[in-house]
């Protein structure tokens, strides 16, 4: 049973019916008390609870599971251990944001991984890390191993993170390269939709026949209750009458089997109204538990078919959105593709990109970005992002010229290293402007990320 409900759990986890597999997770936990299935099997059932609240967001809850898991775990050189101390890492990231631990914790299990699949959902844990951390360099080096790897089973989530790092970083051979294998790795939306309604059903059975037995099992209890209330009273008036035979005289006894004759009669009568009194109840009762099982599979069955019109509805609003972004998207690429053709942006990139530059030696280049080079920037931005500089300047009407040229690099493409050696500055005079200019701008994510997104909406 500990097996089955395990395997249920599994089920509806993998289609994201998380209410539904914790019930089946928690049904397995009382049976692997009783009898385990395993040293690890408490503990692995306990893991798989807090991984459901993981899911739904409520990483509290999570965490206090992950933290019965650990406290049953006997031994610690198994996989189901490693699991779950990388799963705790990971929601104390969520938690306290602390990067730090979150690494070390998941560095160490890295470590004792014995299997190729366990190394590299190690190494994607850690570059989904790396990613959210805007530490593109590092998150490149879990994530592609992971992605090249095709037995591995977790192409899908690290092809996600690899094509927003390659966007970022320009390179769009890759970016659609990896778009092309999530685009081809959508499952079937109609094998989902059975696979959900098969589950639902199987899920719904397993509820009206538990409460069908309960049932029947009330009526025969009753039942057994009844019978010995008249097998008791029975052998009670037959103890009376026969002490009465052997106590008084013939005439008496004569006069008083009479009565008890009438009597027993009587009480025989008000026994069977009695019986009969409970057999209406019980019929009663049973014809309004049917009525009420009736009800709450129309019930169901409404609630069902507002489900799917529901589904339908989402889904629809789905395929527009998706329809939209992509018309979004396209008029972004074509737009960004024509500013990179202007001659301005052409030099400027050509004089850039043939120079090997980095953080140290970006003084020691020297390449002349004149005032006549600025206005044509300035032209081919405003011309083909015509509310760049308004859209900027709502946010920090403060801004200088010398900051608005800073955000037209950024949206060029370049990085504070190839500024500082256009501009004529030192890397960290460059970086400190940038970090002073997010501040001024209220944001989270860094000037050059801001930059490149807000140009879709210019």
């Amino acid at each position: 049973m500990a097996n089955t409900c395990n395997r249920l759990g599994d089920l509806f986890s993998e289609q994201f019916m998380m209410e539904s597999s914790i019930t089946c997770y928690e049904n397995a936990l009382v049976y692997c008390k009783i009898s385990p299935t395993s040293p690890t099997g408490v503990s692995n059932i306990l893991y798989r609870i807090g991984k459901q609240y993981d899911k739904m967001n409520e990483i509290e809850k999570a965490q206090s599971y992950y933290d019965q898991a650990l406290e049953n775990m006997a031994v610690t050189d198994n996989m189901v251990y490693r699991n779950i101390v990388a799963s705790k890492a990971l929601c104390d990231y969520k938690m306290k944001e602390d990067v730090t631990h979150a690494l070390d914790e998941l560095n160490h299990v890295l470590i004792q991984a014995n299997t190729e699949n366990e190394r590299l959902n190690r190494s994607l844990t850690i570059g989904g890390i790396f990613f959210y951390e805007n530490n593109y360099d590092s998150a490149l080096k879990y994530l592609e191993p992971v992605y090249e790897n095709l037995k591995a089973g977790l192409q899908k989530q690290a092809a996600s993170y690899l094509y927003i790092i390659y966007d970022l970083q320009g390179n769009r051979k890759q970016a659609d390269s990896l778009m092309r294998f999530l685009t081809n790795c959508k499952k079937p939306e109609g094998e989902n939709k059975a696979l959900v309604s098969k589950l639902e059903d199987m899920y719904k059975g397993y509820q009206n026949q538990k409460q069908e037995k309960q049932a029947e099992a009330s009526r025969k209890k009753a039942v057994k209750k009844i019978v010995g209330v008249i097998f008791f009273m029975v052998i009670a008036v037959a103890l009376v009458i026969f002490f009465i035979m052997r106590v008084k005289n013939k005439k008496m006894m004569e006069l008083q089997q009479t009565e008890v004759a009438k009597k027993m009669e009587e009480k025989d009568k008000a026994h069977k109204e009695e019986v009969e009194r409970i057999r209406l109840e019980t019929d009663k009762t049973m014809k309004e538990k049917e009525k009420q099982i009736e009800r709450e599979k129309q019930t169901r069955q409404r609630e069902k078919e507002k489900l799917q019109q529901g589904l339908q509805q989402r889904e629809a609003q789905v395929n527009a959105l998706e329809k939209a972004l992509n018309l979004q998207r396209e008029e972004m690429e074509l737009r960004r593709a024509a500013f990179l053709k202007e001659s301005i942006c052409q030099k400027i990139n050509d004089c850039i990109r043939s120079q090997n530059i980095t953080v140290r030696n970006s003084a020691k280049h020297n390449i002349v970005f004149t005032e006549e080079d600025a206005a044509a920037l300035k032209a081919s931005v405003l011309r083909h992002y015509p509310n760049f500089e308004s859209v900027l300047l709502s946010k920090d009407p403060k801004m200088s010229g010398d900051d608005l040229q800073l955000c037209q690099l950024y949206l060029l493409g370049l990085d504070e290293r190839q500024i500082a050696v256009l501009q004529y500055k030192s890397y960290s005079a460059i970086k400190k402007r940038a970090n002073m200019l997010k501040a001024l701008l209220g944001i989270e994510e860094s000037l050059q990320t801001y930059i490149l997104k807000s140009s879709i909406f210019q």
